[in-house]
């Protein structure tokens, strides 16, 4: 792209254009695939997380791509917090989050996930509530099992088994999800970028389920 940034591709208006989104997790998988899909669809995005490198390189990847990115600040609810601030003067804005889908319902070995998640479940409606009147809509993605993420290394290091059968963990997966597949990033990133576009504009203090039928209901 040229430095003046086209607003149309391919006969269309990119989705999110003038829009700036404040990304967290944006150093990991689904973060950073997130983050690449808003920078493409016209937002300057503010990349958040724990460490800076990672932070980085997904910023110079969106700049070598055309796209705007500056890396940014560190926790969920502060962030939340800050950019509502932020949003409330101008009457609009989207808070957006991900969790795995296990605060729908107990599930064997998952420790304090389905906890934590209903938590970040009940803090989005709550804020949803609180910022509606703003202008502001909170919305989020149920998402498990993304294809991308479920690589040997990441797997054997929480196992603590040396030698990780990816490709059978996956089918296994895949064998009990309603549509017979583990989702990818991408289909979460384009997900997220409805979302948190003016086509999404009547929904709020929803959790959309991006999991291919892993999570019910």
């Amino acid at each position: 792209m040229s430095s003046a940034r086209r607003v149309v591709i391919w006969g269309m208006t990119e989705l999110l254009h003038s829009k700036t989104a404040i990304v967290y997790g944006a150093g990991g998988d689904i973060g950073s695939a997130v983050a690449r899909t808003f920078a493409r669809e016209g937002a300057t995005v503010r990349l958040a997380g724990r460490t800076c490198e990672p932070l980085e390189r997904v910023a110079a990847e969106i700049a070598g791509a055309g796209g705007r990115a500056h890396v940014g600040a560190r926790t969920l609810f502060l962030t939340a917090r800050a950019a509502a601030r932020h949003m409330a003067p101008r009457g609009s804005g989207v808070i957006l989050h991900l969790t795995s889908g296990s605060s729908r319902g107990a599930a064997p070995m998952m420790g304090s996930t389905g906890p934590a998640d209903a938590a970040t479940d009940a803090l989005a409606r709550y804020l949803a509530a609180e910022l509606g009147p703003a202008g502001i809509r909170v919305v989020g993605i149920h998402t498990a099992a993304v294809r991308e993420t479920l690589t040997a290394e990441k797997i054997a290091a929480v196992s603590g088994a040396p030698d990780v059968d990816v490709d059978a963990i996956l089918a296994g997966i895949a064998r009990m999800t309603m549509l017979r597949r583990a989702p990818s990033v991408v289909e979460v990133a384009e997900t997220a970028a409805f979302l948190a576009s003016d086509r999404a504009s009547a929904i709020t203090s929803q959790m959309v389920n991006a999991t291919c039928g892993l999570v019910a209901g």
